[in-house]
């Protein structure tokens, strides 16, 4: 795409509204645009927030919150330590993204891609109830390195 061609902002901005226009629900456009904000890149976590925040908008009529999920995932797999701390990503939202993204494709992934996000975020209550969901088919840690099922399960059942 446009941003490794050293194409002006503006001029690449206009490509992306202009794919996005006519294909607003084809996610490989704002994932690739949204990587030429993220900080590593000259951008800042601020822009990648606001950029999301207009994303799940757009693409709001078909996938509810579920994109937010989807595009903080992302951001996930790029970043080195606390998302939640690190980043503008919000675990409230992120949570609801999920629930939506379960409720339009309700697979094995998704579920065990929640599940991770809800012990990185550290709400036990979700991780375990996902875990319990999911039985033998709990395959946790995706994009998340140090979190396994049983670091997860450790985590969810422990006591307080």
């Amino acid at each position: 795409m446009a941003g490794s061609s050293g194409l002006p902002a503006a001029q690449f901005d206009s490509l992306f509204e202009e794919g996005v226009n006519r294909f607003p629900y084809y996610h490989t456009l704002y994932l690739t645009r949204m990587n030429y904000l993220l900080p590593q890149w000259g951008g800042s976590y601020d822009a990648v927030d606001a950029f999301i925040a207009k994303a799940v908008e757009r693409t709001r009529e078909k996938d509810g919150e579920a994109f937010y999920a989807w595009l903080y995932v992302d951001v996930a797999r790029k970043f080195r330590g606390d998302l939640f701390t690190g980043t503008l990503a919000s675990w409230p939202r992120m949570k609801k993204g999920f629930e939506d993204m379960l409720a339009r494709y309700p697979d094995e992934w998704n579920k065990n891609l929640f599940a991770t996000f809800a012990c990185r975020a550290r709400d036990k209550e979700t991780t375990g109830r996902l875990i319990t969901e999911l039985g033998t088919a709990a395959s946790l840690g995706a994009w998340s390195p140090g979190f396994t099922t049983e670091s997860c399960r450790r985590f969810a059942f422990s006591p307080a």
